[in-house]
């Protein structure tokens, strides 16, 4: 990739890149990032892709060297606007004997080849290429349902999204307490919001449901590590696919 930037006569006729890697032996083929100030490169492979598959979490992941590897598209964003596409499935044959065309599953060359053919005819149509964005950078939040259809939107309407969220939790919780029948208690007036939550197991909006789900929400990330922990040491020493 850098033989190609710095020094091949193509180089400066590039305008737009689809950097086709891979990170296991197949699988769909997932749409993971854009370059610096090409968020428009999302909105083109969701409207051409036809079986988009990609999720923005992974380019989070990548901006904060929380992914410890990377891919020739690290050496192509500096040059122009692109997108990096790759299969994911079995990471444990990537970069070891097992590594070969034989790993690969047939049906996972023909998605993305479908798709990258899709977004290249896409990207050959346009009368000309958005102005580049870099000094004001508003990245793309993608992801798609199913497989079927990919959303997306800039990180602005995200950030209002989620302050809508947060700002319709906190009314619901407004509302709950303000309806929350009172239980008198001397001169003073005293929710109970305990005694309301398991008095009745038929209402919904009790406490006991969102304490149950709070707990079994954080005691999940404990338990997801130590199942990876057995996955990884059972395909180490037990089955013949080592993780790489």
């Amino acid at each position: 990739a850098h033989g190609f930037v710095s020094s091949h006569p193509w180089a400066s006729s590039v305008r737009v890149f689809i950097n086709l890697e891979a990170g296991g032996g197949g699988g769909k083929e997932l749409f993971f990032r854009t370059s610096p100030g090409s968020a428009w490169l999302a909105q083109v492979y969701a409207h051409a892709a036809p079986r988009p598959h990609g999720t923005v979490f992974a380019q989070d992941l990548f901006r904060r060297d929380l992914i410890p590897s990377d891919t020739d598209f690290r050496i192509y964003k500096h040059t122009a606007p692109g997108i990096d596409l790759a299969f994911y499935r079995n990471g444990y044959v990537y970069h070891t004997a097992k590594d070969s065309m034989e790993a690969v599953e047939p049906g996972s060359i023909t998605h993305m080849a479908e798709n990258t053919l899709a977004v290249a005819l896409e990207v050959a149509e346009l009368k000309s290429l958005p102005p580049d964005d870099t000094a004001h950078v508003t990245d793309a939040v993608f992801y798609d349902v199913l497989g079927l259809w990919m959303f997306c939107y800039s990180s602005d309407v995200a950030q209002i999204l989620n302050l809508a969220v947060v700002v319709a939790i906190c009314l619901r919780i407004a509302w709950f307490i303000h309806t929350v029948s009172p239980t008198k208690r001397g001169d003073y007036e005293i929710h109970s919001w305990i005694e309301e939550a398991t008095r009745s197991h038929s209402k919904s909006s009790g406490y006991a449901p969102l304490i149950v789900s709070t707990v079994a929400v954080v005691l999940s990330w404990p338990f997801a590590i130590f199942c990876s922990c057995c996955t990884g040491w059972i395909m180490d020493n037990v089955t013949d696919n080592p993780l790489s």
